[in-house]
């Protein structure tokens, strides 16, 4: 996934020790970040959280691709998981 250059770096909430662009950040610092934050970052901003709703739809579509690639076979369990696990972005993305 690529950012585009246009975009400014917002300030997140490190939730937990995480390297981001090419520095290690302690939970509860605030970092800067230019790209989709995942969930160890909570925003900020409003453009942040317009960041994070933009990674959790571009996951979701991740895992379905990988799902329509590589569909389950016969594993009932891991289905069920992966439906909870979608059902569970699709939450958070509302």
């Amino acid at each position: 996934m690529t950012t585009p250059a246009t975009r400014r770096p917002v300030k997140y909430l490190v939730k937990e020790k995480s390297l981001i662009g090419n520095e290690i950040h302690e939970a509860g610092a605030v970092a800067e970040y230019d790209g989709l934050p995942a969930e160890n970052l909570e925003p900020l901003c409003d453009e942040g959280r317009a960041r994070y709703q933009e990674y959790l739809a571009s996951n979701a579509a991740r895992v379905e691709r990988m799902m329509a690639e590589h569909p389950p076979t016969g594993l009932d369990e891991m289905s069920a998981l992966l439906q909870r696990v979608l059902a569970k972005l699709a939450g958070e993305s509302q």
